[in-house]
């Protein structure tokens, strides 16, 4: 799963990236390591970021609270895989 978070300045996306990159998901057991980089679909708003390899069971909430830490979070989106890919 793949997460889109929007700070409100473009500081505090560059305090979360060094902070949260390549670092283990808090309180969720045998989870790779966070995948934190700028997001670059619009290259005009340079607040957002993306978090790649989320787990399927992560809530916006969880997300919230875990970026919320390095500033003020205007909105998050998660975007889940696309099951029927999986199913017969």
């Amino acid at each position: 799963m793949i997460g889109i978070v929007d700070f409100a300045d473009n500081l505090m996306r560059e305090a979360a990236i060094e902070a949260l990159d390549k670092k283990p998901f808090p309180n969720v057991e045998g989870s790779q390591d966070l995948k934190v980089l700028a997001y670059k679909a619009h290259p005009q708003n340079q607040t957002n970021l993306c978090i790649k390899g989320l787990p399927i069971t992560y809530q916006e909430s969880q997300l919230r609270a875990l970026f919320s830490a390095h500033g003020q979070v205007r909105s998050i989106r998660l975007k889940h895989p696309n099951l029927s890919l999986y199913q017969d």
